[in-house]
Protein backbone atom coordinates (compact mmCIF):
# COMPACT_ATOMS: atom_id res chain seq x y z
CA UNK A 1 0.00 0.00 0.00
CA UNK A 2 1.56 3.45 -1.28
CA UNK A 3 0.58 6.38 1.07
CA UNK A 4 0.52 9.66 -0.45
CA UNK A 5 2.15 12.57 0.71
CA UNK A 6 0.32 16.03 0.47
CA UNK A 7 3.36 18.16 -1.02
CA UNK A 8 1.25 21.22 -1.60
CA UNK A 9 1.58 22.81 2.17
CA UNK A 10 5.64 22.26 1.72
CA UNK A 11 5.96 24.58 -1.03
CA UNK A 12 4.21 27.01 0.46
CA UNK A 13 5.94 27.02 3.50
CA UNK A 14 9.23 27.24 1.04
CA UNK A 15 7.77 30.13 -0.27
CA UNK A 16 7.37 32.31 2.70
CA UNK A 17 10.65 30.75 4.06
CA UNK A 18 12.53 32.53 1.02
CA UNK A 19 10.17 35.76 1.58
CA UNK A 20 11.16 36.32 4.91
CA UNK A 21 14.72 35.89 3.43
CA UNK A 22 14.29 38.54 0.93
CA UNK A 23 12.71 40.94 3.16
CA UNK A 24 15.24 40.59 5.98
CA UNK A 25 17.73 41.42 3.75
CA UNK A 26 16.38 43.98 2.18
CA UNK A 27 15.81 46.10 5.89
CA UNK A 28 19.83 45.42 6.31
CA UNK A 29 20.26 47.00 2.82
CA UNK A 30 17.87 49.69 3.75
CA UNK A 31 20.12 50.42 6.90
CA UNK A 32 23.52 50.43 5.51
CA UNK A 33 22.20 52.89 2.94
CA UNK A 34 20.27 55.25 5.68
CA UNK A 35 23.61 55.19 7.24
CA UNK A 36 21.73 53.51 10.68
CA UNK A 37 24.46 51.12 11.14
CA UNK A 38 27.38 53.24 10.98
CA UNK A 39 28.96 51.52 8.14
CA UNK A 40 31.87 53.93 5.96
CA UNK A 41 31.80 56.75 8.61
CA UNK A 42 35.21 56.99 10.46
CA UNK A 43 38.09 54.39 9.96
CA UNK A 44 36.31 52.68 12.84
CA UNK A 45 39.72 53.50 14.94
CA UNK A 46 39.67 54.64 18.49
CA UNK A 47 41.48 57.77 18.31
CA UNK A 48 42.32 60.51 20.38
CA UNK A 49 44.47 61.55 23.45
CA UNK A 50 41.67 62.08 26.13
CA UNK A 51 41.67 65.24 26.32
CA UNK A 52 37.66 65.54 26.31
CA UNK A 53 38.02 64.52 29.95
CA UNK A 54 39.59 67.37 31.04
CA UNK A 55 37.39 69.35 29.94
CA UNK A 56 34.25 67.43 31.09
CA UNK A 57 36.44 68.10 34.48
CA UNK A 58 36.76 71.80 33.95
CA UNK A 59 33.26 71.83 33.93
CA UNK A 60 32.39 70.17 36.79
CA UNK A 61 35.05 71.70 39.31
CA UNK A 62 33.40 75.01 38.21
CA UNK A 63 29.73 74.07 39.39
CA UNK A 64 31.66 74.44 43.10
CA UNK A 65 34.26 77.01 42.49
CA UNK A 66 33.61 80.70 43.33
CA UNK A 67 32.83 82.81 40.31
CA UNK A 68 36.73 84.34 39.92
CA UNK A 69 38.01 80.50 39.46
CA UNK A 70 34.97 79.67 37.52
CA UNK A 71 35.52 82.17 34.82
CA UNK A 72 39.55 81.32 34.61
CA UNK A 73 38.49 77.62 34.56
CA UNK A 74 36.12 78.17 31.61
CA UNK A 75 38.71 80.05 29.48
CA UNK A 76 41.05 77.39 29.69
CA UNK A 77 39.69 75.71 27.05
CA UNK A 78 38.06 77.50 23.49
CA UNK A 79 35.17 75.42 22.18
CA UNK A 80 35.56 75.45 18.44
CA UNK A 81 32.44 73.05 16.55
CA UNK A 82 34.39 71.91 13.20
CA UNK A 83 31.50 69.92 10.64
CA UNK A 84 32.68 67.58 8.27
CA UNK A 85 31.04 68.43 5.45
CA UNK A 86 31.77 66.39 1.93
CA UNK A 87 35.70 67.18 0.94
CA UNK A 88 35.42 70.40 2.87
CA UNK A 89 35.37 71.55 6.82
CA UNK A 90 32.72 73.92 7.99
CA UNK A 91 33.59 76.39 11.05
CA UNK A 92 31.82 79.41 12.53
CA UNK A 93 29.47 79.42 8.92
CA UNK A 94 32.69 78.71 6.44
CA UNK A 95 33.78 76.83 4.87
CA UNK A 96 37.89 75.46 4.63
CA UNK A 97 40.40 73.11 3.22
CA UNK A 98 42.33 71.16 5.81
CA UNK A 99 45.08 73.52 5.90
CA UNK A 100 43.03 76.69 5.87
CA UNK A 101 40.97 75.51 8.60
CA UNK A 102 44.07 74.34 10.83
CA UNK A 103 45.25 78.04 10.25
CA UNK A 104 41.90 79.04 12.07
CA UNK A 105 42.66 76.63 14.62
CA UNK A 106 46.19 77.66 15.68
CA UNK A 107 44.75 81.49 16.02
CA UNK A 108 42.65 80.14 18.55
CA UNK A 109 44.00 79.95 22.09
CA UNK A 110 43.69 76.57 23.46
CA UNK A 111 40.63 75.11 21.02
CA UNK A 112 38.97 72.11 22.58
CA UNK A 113 37.34 70.78 19.02
CA UNK A 114 33.90 69.16 18.86
CA UNK A 115 33.70 67.05 14.95
CA UNK A 116 30.53 66.87 13.50
CA UNK A 117 29.35 65.01 10.34
CA UNK A 118 26.90 66.85 7.90
CA UNK A 119 27.85 64.41 4.48
CA UNK A 120 31.36 64.36 5.10
CA UNK A 121 33.85 61.68 3.52
CA UNK A 122 35.15 59.38 5.75
CA UNK A 123 38.71 60.14 4.20
CA UNK A 124 38.34 64.18 4.68
CA UNK A 125 37.14 62.93 8.74
CA UNK A 126 40.33 60.48 9.06
CA UNK A 127 42.82 63.53 7.69
CA UNK A 128 41.33 66.12 10.31
CA UNK A 129 41.69 63.69 12.94
CA UNK A 130 45.15 62.79 12.10
CA UNK A 131 45.85 66.54 11.70
CA UNK A 132 45.01 67.63 15.24
CA UNK A 133 46.77 64.63 16.75
CA UNK A 134 49.78 65.90 15.03
CA UNK A 135 49.20 69.73 16.18
CA UNK A 136 48.16 68.00 19.63
CA UNK A 137 44.60 69.77 19.47
CA UNK A 138 42.09 68.55 22.02
CA UNK A 139 38.80 66.92 19.75
CA UNK A 140 35.61 65.53 20.57
CA UNK A 141 34.11 63.34 17.33
CA UNK A 142 30.72 63.21 17.71
CA UNK A 143 30.27 61.50 14.22
CA UNK A 144 29.25 58.12 15.41
CA UNK A 145 26.76 59.64 16.88
CA UNK A 146 25.21 60.50 13.73
CA UNK A 147 24.39 57.43 12.33
CA UNK A 148 22.17 56.24 15.65
CA UNK A 149 20.44 59.70 15.76
CA UNK A 150 19.21 59.27 11.83
CA UNK A 151 15.80 58.22 11.38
Amino acid sequence: MKIKKNHKGASVVGVLVILLLVAAVAVVVWLVLHGVLGLGKGSGKAEGEGKAAESTQVTESTESADESNAEAAAAQFTEVEVAVKGDKYSCNGNEYTLDELMAELESVSDPAVTITDDGGLAETLDALIAKLNEKGISYTDKTADVSAETE
